[in-house]
């Protein structure tokens, strides 16, 4: 087994299967990143702050739960009344692969995801990371408590290195 050998994946099949002709909207896709099941905000703290995107991005906007709280987001009357709600059982980019169409812009929060839609489209759909100083200094602290966040610091760290797009919150 030779390391020195790693071949990076640049998803050129994927790549392949989005040379159809898929139509761009206007809307944009907002993946959660499941805060609220991991404990890290509250409820109501964590719909607020969903519901700020509204005054970042202009245009319908499409929130997309993490699997593991499809639940609290269904059942939220509050986010269903100001976004559509789309129930996502694939990962992001093969679900985009069933579209129609694609979104003019997908937004995240710390998501490994940002990687691979990159590589995949390129400047054809705007990718931003959605920071929030109260939000980072929680998980700050949530990581320095008993429970520690392999995925948000890291991929925090990765993206600010990386020098990825972001749009910030208060």
């Amino acid at each position: 087994y030779n390391v020195s050998k790693t071949i990076e994946n640049n998803f050129e099949y994927l790549k392949s299967l989005y040379k159809v002709n898929k139509k761009q909207t206007k809307s944009c896709f907002f993946l959660l990143p499941g805060l609220s099941e991991k404990k890290i905000l509250e409820n109501n703290k964590y719909f607020k702050w969903i519901y700020n995107i509204k005054n970042k991005i202009k245009g319908s906007i499409t929130i997309i739960p993490h699997r593991i709280e499809l639940d609290l987001i269904n059942n939220s009357d509050f986010l269903k009344s100001k976004f559509s709600v789309k129930v996502n059982n694939l990962p992001i980019e093969l679900s985009l692969i069933k579209s129609r169409y694609l979104p003019r812009k997908i937004i995240h929060c710390y998501s490994s995801c940002a990687i691979t839609l990159n590589k995949i489209f390129g400047n054809k759909v705007e990718i931003l990371n959605y920071r929030n100083k109260q939000l980072e200094s929680t998980i700050d602290s949530y990581n320095k408590g008993t429970k520690p966040n392999e995925t948000i610091i890291p991929m925090k760290r990765f993206l600010d290195r990386m020098k990825f797009k972001s749009i910030k919150d208060s």
